[in-house]
């Protein structure tokens, strides 16, 4: 009976503390607050060398990324500017400006993975050059060239660099793969293997070049130094193009 009563004094202390606490209440976490600062923005477009051509102009680049109709809408702009070297937006049907990659990307144009953290990608333009020296096939000087020759101006891509000596490194892995990357966008004539690249210096401006066979039909790299401080690579299509800008950017 002794041991009967003490299990009861027992569970009634039991129950006594359960019933008498006060219930848990599960206090909730508040969620951790998203900093604006860490969604990613996008700069806009500038252009530093406004500076130097004056204001550019815009072009509305077609959906298509054949080079041939992009080709027609820059005789457009050549013809509608005196100016040796025209500076021009390349603008999306949005009205939008493409950047760097971004351009390459539309003409599908195939690139070093780790070259776009030295340049400025937002920085960009096309320069677009009247041309008057043209060759024959036998690499003879062409005195009265025709009025389409005259017409087809010659596209230069130009972009800011941040980083020279990584650009320069880049450039050179590119080396291997960039005539095969821009014969169509720049509709080079077919060579049975691609021309090496050599060295020229213009202006105490060192130039990378390979001709196609010839320097009218050409890719040809730089980073110069412009006369508002900021350096940019210039790929353009031809000799006469490339000292052309360069001329204009010292």
């Amino acid at each position: 009976i002794i041991a009967g009563v003490a299990v009861i004094v027992i569970l009634g202390g039991f129950l006594f503390v359960r019933l008498g606490q006060e219930p848990e209440v599960a206090i909730p976490t508040p969620s951790p607050t998203v900093s604006p600062t860490s969604i990613p923005t996008l700069e806009p477009a500038v252009t530093g060398l406004a500076s130097v051509f004056g204001q550019p102009v815009d072009y509305v680049l077609p959906e298509s990324s054949r080079a041939d109709i992009f080709q027609a809408g820059t005789i457009n702009i050549n013809n509608n500017n005196p100016a040796k070297n025209v500076l021009v937006w390349a603008k999306t049907p949005g009205g939008q400006n493409y950047r760097f990659s971004q351009f390459l990307d539309h003409f599908a144009v195939s690139f070093p993975i780790n070259f776009f953290p030295a340049l400025q990608d937002n920085d960009f333009n096309l320069i677009l050059t009247k041309q008057t020296e043209f060759f024959d096939q036998s690499g003879n000087l062409i005195v009265s060239p025709s009025a389409e020759m005259l017409l087809t101006p010659k596209t230069a891509l130009a972009v800011r660099v941040i980083d020279t000596t990584e650009a320069l490194t880049q450039l050179a892995l590119w080396e291997d793969t960039m005539a095969e990357n821009l014969t169509e966008f720049y509709d080079l004539p077919v060579q049975i293997e691609a021309p090496p690249f050599l060295n020229n210096t213009y202006q105490g401006v060192a130039i990378r070049f390979a001709n196609f066979p010839y320097p009218d039909q050409a890719i040809d790299y730089a980073i110069v130094t412009a006369n508002n401080g900021n350096d940019y690579l210039v790929i353009a299509n031809s000799r006469e193009q490339m000292f052309s800008i360069i001329d204009k950017l010292l």
